[in-house]
Formats: structure tokens, sequence, C-alpha cells
């Protein structure tokens, strides 16, 4: 099975994958790249048999989702508030779900908590 063959477009207008996988294949670049490697994961698990066809492409295709999802979620930008101790208890929170909130960053210093109503803090 080849990654060309794969994203191409059949003369009947069938498709074996979705339109975002078949645009990254043809932008090339690291999104192919990132194909291929999955590509050549599905296929040693499943081996190159062609009575394998169909579970080497579902294993692609979910795959390629999974490592779609892993790159989307670096990138996206969190948006929120710095908060000290004192302003938390003025935002109302309880003194639990301070407490709580500070025994966690102390516990992990370099992750931000989100709170309920979306503001962040690091104390």
């Amino acid at each position: 099975m080849r990654l060309r063959r794969l994203c191409q477009k059949k003369k009947s207008g069938r498709k074996s994958v979705d339109d975002g996988i078949i645009e990254d294949y043809l932008e090339g670049g690291e999104k192919r790249e990132i194909l291929e490697m999955s590509l050549l994961r599905s296929l040693a698990k499943h081996g190159t048999d062609r009575t394998m066809y169909k579970k080497v492409r579902g294993d692609f295709v979910t795959r390629v989702t999974l490592v779609k999802e892993k790159m989307m979620s670096r990138e996206q930008e969190v948006m929120g508030h710095w908060m000290t101790e004192e302003k938390l208890r003025k935002e109302g929170n309880s003194s639990k779900t301070v407490t709580s909130i500070i025994n966690y960053c102390k516990k992990f210093p370099n992750t931000l908590v989100r709170l309920e109503n979306g503001l962040m803090c690091v104390i």
C-alpha cells in the first residue's frame, strides 16, 4: 500500500481517506512525513497482506487523527488571568477550592490551574 494511492481520488470520485488527509498529502513537507510515518506504523502493526487493507486504512486514519489532535492541542493558546491567593478569595471561591489550588500549584509549579469561571492562577 502506498501513501500516494491511499490519498488519491478515484475516477468514480470515491476517496479512501477524508479531505483533510488528502490536503496534508498534497501540501507535502512535514505533514506528508507525518502521514508516511503513520502509514508505516499501521503496516507494521497489521502486515502488508492485501486482506488487511481495511484494517491498515482504519488504523492509519485513526493514527493521523490522533497526531493532528495532539499538534492542535499544543498550538492552542490558553487565555486567562493570573491570580494571587487573595484575589482567588475575593472572586468568591470557597476556602476548600483555594486550598486545593494552592496545594496543586505547590506540587506542580510549572502548571496552570483553570477555574470554572475561566480564570487561570499560579500561586
